[in-house]
């Protein structure tokens, strides 16, 4: 963060002075927003994955659960397991999504003329 880098530079040893600057501010409103847009669209996803019954549902739903608590001010073993979800839920749709493709080939080997 530049601004604790200034500080830092200038001799301030406290980190007191530079909360301020970086908690209150334009870059509040700038994650706050992107982090009910991140929500937002992983629950639409987890919708879209549930009703399209295309891919595994319950992978859906990790993978837009993770994404949608995700919150980099919460403690370090929430963030791991929180983190955990999302890779567990994005394995998972793409375990899904590689046996729907090697099913679609196979379909389309199977009728085709030799």
């Amino acid at each position: 963060m530049p601004v604790i880098g200034r500080l830092y530079l200038d001799g301030v040893t406290g980190i007191a002075p530079a909360l301020a600057s970086i908690y209150w501010g334009p870059m509040t409103l700038v994650m706050i927003v992107g982090l009910i847009m991140l929500a937002v669209g992983a629950i639409d996803l987890a919708r879209a994955v549930w009703r399209s019954r295309v891919l595994p549902r319950w992978g859906g739903v990790a993978l837009a659960a993770g994404l949608a608590l995700w919150l980099p001010l919460l403690s370090r073993p929430v963030r791991i397991m929180d983190g955990l979800m999302i890779g567990v839920g994005g394995l998972w749709l793409a375990w899904g999504i590689w046996r729907k493709s090697a099913q679609a080939a196979e379909a389309a080997e199977a009728y085709s003329v030799p």
